[in-house]
């Protein structure tokens, strides 16, 4: 029963205020909170967010201190956030766990052992080792660490500086990241808000601590809420999950009889051509009843160019848009990404929204006040250089692009962007997402198709997604279509393996209307097509998935 006498939660409209979300907003201690998949967990974040700044129980000028793995999640609930309260700007900090720790390192390290500290102005790396000029990105957390148990008043300066702390996909967080939040905030009035799903705990492999839950359960006491209502899944998938999620848990299905499920297939081809051919009219089907490619995504266990590449030829040819989402991912989530695809939509399209975007970050990064003259001249010469860049520029050509898109971030002033987004003082870092960048940009300027059209590609924006399992957590479709199901990609499935039963999971709950499975005896990039693919291990749980849950098999 939610306490009368606490502030009113007065979400938007479109917010469904069920019991379980109002109980997680208005509880004032710390919370383990196990989230299901289509519960809406990031507007959750984002609502507990609001309330507790717009009701002072995180009073001014304190703030709130989000903490995830990935930048793309991190600017996810960031604009949330803000979309929903602008003024939250200045008081709610969200960071990955390495950003955050590196700004511990980078404010204190003379608080480090001479012998490992680092010199000012230290690259962090991603090979190599650790040395005086750089740091390897997995000894970042422990440099902060180190520096924390040698200076004891820098516990005090984060408890006074933060009042909550939310730590999201907390299934997935490590002993040596769990150790850095204690060192700061353990024993303290701070509240910890941990999220996550235990069903979708896919990074053990990355070391994170299986039992974490209980940790923090131990440490910090906090008061455990459920968020399981599935506003993502149509009747068909919920009906579907109700029957996999027992086998998640526990390793073993139900002994029930399930109705045969339409919206759930599995397809067995002879080779990747007949499945590209399959699953490229099945994409046409869908377009044309209302779909747009972007509400399918293509999943893989591993290896997403190898089993698309005969699917993206077929799709290209067919002229659906389609974006191979590996390391790109990554590079277009990051803040130099967000900036590249800003000035080439600028560029190529007009785009008011893209322009007023651009501008708002020149103006942030160079701390315009715009009732300043000089700052107001600043930002005219900038608006003149880019427009007479433009004009100067022949936009047919992929270097020429590239060029154009370096002057502008030169003009922006790529120390600004140093400053703004510590990673990217790392030589190493930058090259990484520049590179990305380029060659996806490189990529899409090959098909030589129109400008507008080359925005959309590079953005994502109306393109069917095809990307390995790991990278789809938080995203979800209208049709998701697993391809690869054979030992070869699966190679260490068993169902004795809680964290593969995880990854399917995680695939199958990004769908809402469909899900399709596809199998092949041959596929070209193995032995050149030669060898049949082994189907062992994946056969005992394509055989579970139909007489348990309900798939319906056809072969072709």
């Amino acid at each position: 029963m939610v306490d009368n006498s606490l502030p009113q939660w007065n979400p938007e409209e479109f917010i469904v205020k069920t019991n379980e979300l109002e109980s997680i907003i208005y509880e004032q201690d710390s919370l383990s909170i196990l989230a299901g998949p289509g519960a809406g967990k990031t507007e959750m974040l984002a609502q507990k967010t609001i309330y507790l700044l717009e009701h002072d129980i995180c009073p001014w000028p304190k703030k709130i201190l989000f903490l995830t793995f990935k930048n793309e999640a991190s600017k996810n609930v960031k604009d949330r956030v803000l979309k929903r309260s602008p003024e939250a700007n200045d008081r709610f900090l969200s960071k990955t766990y390495h950003s955050f720790a590196k700004s511990i390192v980078d404010r204190f390290r003379l608080s480090l052992d001479e012998n490992i500290r680092p010199n000012a102005g230290y690259d962090v790396i991603f090979k190599g080792k650790s040395d005086k000029n750089k740091v390897h990105i997995s000894d970042v957390i422990k440099y902060a660490s180190a520096i924390i148990k040698n200076n004891g008043k820098i516990p005090i300066l984060y408890q006074e500086c933060f009042t909550h702390i939310f730590l999201d996909e907390f299934q997935d967080t490590t002993l040596q990241q769990y150790e850095l939040i204690s060192l700061l905030f353990l024993n303290s009035q701070v509240k910890i808000i941990c999220v996550g799903d235990l069903n979708q705990s896919i990074m053990l492999f990355a070391q994170a601590y299986p039992e974490i839950y209980r940790l923090v359960e131990t440490d910090f006491k906090p008061k455990r809420k459920l968020l399981i209502s599935n506003f993502r899944a149509g009747v068909k998938i919920k009906e579907f999950l109700s029957h996999f999620q027992p086998f998640v848990e526990k390793g073993v299905f139900n002994q029930i009889t399930p109705h045969k499920n339409n919206n759930c297939t599995i397809h067995h081809f002879n080779d990747d051509i007949n499945e590209s051919e399959f699953i490229t009219d099945y994409v046409l089907n869908k377009i044309a009843s209302g779909f747009s490619p972007e509400d399918i995504c293509i999943l893989t266990r591993q290896k997403s160019s190898n089993y698309s590449a005969k699917l993206c030829d077929r799709l290209n040819n067919k002229g659906i848009s389609n974006i191979v989402y590996d390391t790109f991912q990554d590079a277009i989530a990051d803040p130099l990404g967000i900036i590249f695809s800003l000035i080439l939509e600028c560029a190529l399209i007009k785009s008011p929204k893209a322009w007023s975007e651009l501008l708002n970050l020149y103006i942030e990064l160079n701390i315009i006040d715009e009732n300043n003259d000089s700052d107001n001249n600043k930002l005219i010469t900038f608006i003149d250089y880019f427009s007479t860049t433009k004009k100067a520029t022949a936009f047919n050509d992929y270097k020429n692009v590239l060029d154009f898109i370096t002057n502008i971030i030169d003009h922006i002033g790529l120390n600004l962007i140093k400053s703004k987004w510590p990673q990217h003082k790392s030589v190493e870092h930058t090259k990484y997402i520049w590179t990305e960048l380029a060659k996806q940009l490189h990529k899409i300027y090959s098909n030589n198709i129109d400008r507008e059209t080359i925005v959309m590609n590079f953005c994502g924006k109306q393109s069917l997604k095809i990307m390995n399992i790991h990278k789809c957590k938080g995203l979800e479709y209208k049709a998701v279509i697993l391809i690869g199901f054979e030992d070869e990609a699966f190679w260490n499935y068993s169902d004795d393996n809680f964290e593969e039963r995880c990854v399917l999971y995680v695939a199958f709950t990004r769908a809402k209307e469909e899900i399709l499975i596809t199998q092949s005896d041959y596929r070209d990039f193995i032995s050149g097509g030669r060898k049949k693919t082994s189907q062992e291990i994946t056969s005992k749980l394509r055989d579970n998935l139909i007489d348990k849950c309900g798939f319906i098999l056809h072969l072709h």
